[in-house]
């Protein structure tokens, strides 16, 4: 796949997946920061679940952003902050869906199980996700091998 595919892939999965999922947290989020500033049973998982979903956002908008601009060069970075925030983030999406999966939900204080539930709304941005990984891991390969054939 060229790199102009799969910047207009990235695209359309930035506006059918991640717009609407942005947009539903920005909705929610206010509502998140007043529940859990009441201090209620569990607030921290509340506050912990705002901050996750609000920095993983942020850093997966910037690796796309950076991806159109600058193509796979710039996310080929051994080691950068918006990749550990989005790696956080999807982490912490697949063990709530695990754990919603898992048990009973009903037994839990309510904010624990809105937490959980914000936290698994997350999951269809794993598609997004794995393809800039997979930009950045194919290109990276892509790119070695080249270098290897030139050095011989």
């Amino acid at each position: 796949m060229t790199q102009r595919l799969s910047k207009v892939l990235l695209a359309l999965e930035a506006i059918v997946v991640v717009a609407p999922i942005t947009l539903l947290f920005s909705t929610v989020a206010l509502e998140m920061l007043l529940q859990s500033l009441q201090f209620e049973t569990a607030w921290q998982l509340g506050l912990f679940s705002l901050v996750v979903i609000a920095t993983s956002l942020a850093a997966g908008w910037w690796l796309m952003v950076t991806f159109w601009r600058h193509g796979s060069a710039r996310l080929q970075t051994p080691f950068s902050i918006p990749w550990a925030l989005v790696l956080v983030g999807a982490l912490s999406t697949l063990v709530a869906v695990l754990v919603l999966a898992s048990g009973d939900s009903s037994q839990w204080p309510p904010v624990v199980r809105r937490s959980l539930w914000a936290l698994a709304w997350g999951l269809p941005l794993l598609v997004p996700m794995g393809h800039l990984f997979a930009e950045r891991l194919i290109r990276s390969a892509a790119n070695k091998s080249l270098e290897r054939t030139r050095d011989r």
